[in-house]
């Protein structure tokens, strides 16, 4: 979580100067939404972290119901905010679900 802390951190403070050195300036004026999409892929990587312990517990059948849980959510929240909020909303359902993910998989991987 730190490492995606730390990237959303370089996002929010200079995520257009980053995108117009990569992408060019087209690209730059969307710098929340690169901050935001930075938030759900920090969230990814505590998802993978906790997956990981899953794994080493052989603990894999979880996961299916977690993902499809996730999955929905995802589905749900997408079509409800991209109509209303554009390229935002598909980054608010992307770190919403993200948080869902990781906040169930922690869940399972510490009371089972």
């Amino acid at each position: 979580l730190l490492l995606g802390a730390s990237a959303t951190a370089v996002a929010a403070l200079f995520g257009s100067e980053v995108l117009s050195l990569l992408y060019g300036q087209e690209y730059a004026a969307h710098a929340i939404l690169f901050a935001l999409l930075m938030v759900a892929h920090g969230l990814t990587w505590g998802v993978r972290f906790v997956g990981l312990a899953l794994t080493a517990k052989r603990d894999l059948k979880i996961l299916i119901p977690v993902n499809v849980l996730t999955l929905a959510v995802n589905a749900a929240m997408c079509w409800i905010l991209i109509p209303e909020h554009g390229m935002a909303g598909a980054a608010y359902a992307l770190a919403g679900a993200s948080l869902l993910k990781l906040c169930v998989t922690y869940t399972v991987a510490v009371v089972r």
